[in-house]
């Protein structure tokens, strides 16, 4: 299964060690796929983590809405709280095997990173839920600033009398195609190329913070 929505209320009694939200490895021999990390912030190092950290003693409705190859969004309290990016479909964050099982675990993971929570609600949809179906959801009235966007405003590049380059970021697909014409009904379509950025920072098998780069 490449769509669908996790929704739970969870409240970790702690920060300074691991909680898992969900494992898609049914026989759990592997890591799990979303986290509480040591600092309260949500996530998994394919996805990125979250900026806000949960506050120990406190209550939370976070959903994960995925369609993967499009997005995997983290939502806590009816907003918006991470980009995890379109992610592959078939791979790690499907729910498998493909034969229809579409097993699940939640709350475990293979080496002990699945210290106990508090949980009192936990769902799951077969389709990824919007926006505003989430926002409608509520939760317990938390409120931090929304993440940075990773949309980047696509910008022409070394024109020529015939040619000219148009580039963009999105996290929201990887196809690459441009409608254009001299009309409002464009009637043209030009693909390209793309390339996919995934890459972290560690040391030690930890994620490096703070870091600073020369260009």
């Amino acid at each position: 299964m490449n769509i669908f929505t996790i929704v739970m209320d969870i409240k970790i009694p702690l920060v300074g060690q691991w909680y898992t939200i969900y494992q898609t490895n049914w026989p759990n021999s592997n890591d799990g796929d979303a986290f509480v990390n040591p600092e309260g912030q949500v996530g998994v190092s394919d996805t990125g983590y979250s900026l806000y950290s949960l506050i120990p003693g406190e209550w939370y409705r976070l959903v994960i809405s995925v369609n993967l190859g499009v997005h995997y969004d983290y939502y806590l309290d009816g907003q918006l709280l991470h980009n995890g990016g379109p992610q592959g479909f078939d791979g790690r964050f499907s729910l498998y095997p493909a034969n229809d099982a579409n097993q699940v675990l939640f709350f475990a993971d293979n080496d002990g990173d699945d210290n106990p929570l508090d949980v009192a609600m936990l769902g799951l949809f077969d389709r990824d839920l919007s926006a505003e179906e989430i926002e409608s959801m509520g939760g317990y009235g938390h409120e931090f600033e929304s993440p940075p966007s990773t949309y980047m405003t696509p910008f022409l590049q070394t024109p020529t009398p015939n040619s000219i380059y148009i580039c963009w970021h999105s996290d929201g697909s990887t196809e690459s195609k441009v409608e254009y014409g001299l009309t409002e009904e464009l009637g043209q379509i030009s693909t390209g190329s793309y390339h996919t950025f995934s890459e972290s920072l560690g040391k030690n098998g930890k994620p490096v913070t703070g870091y600073r780069l020369l260009l």
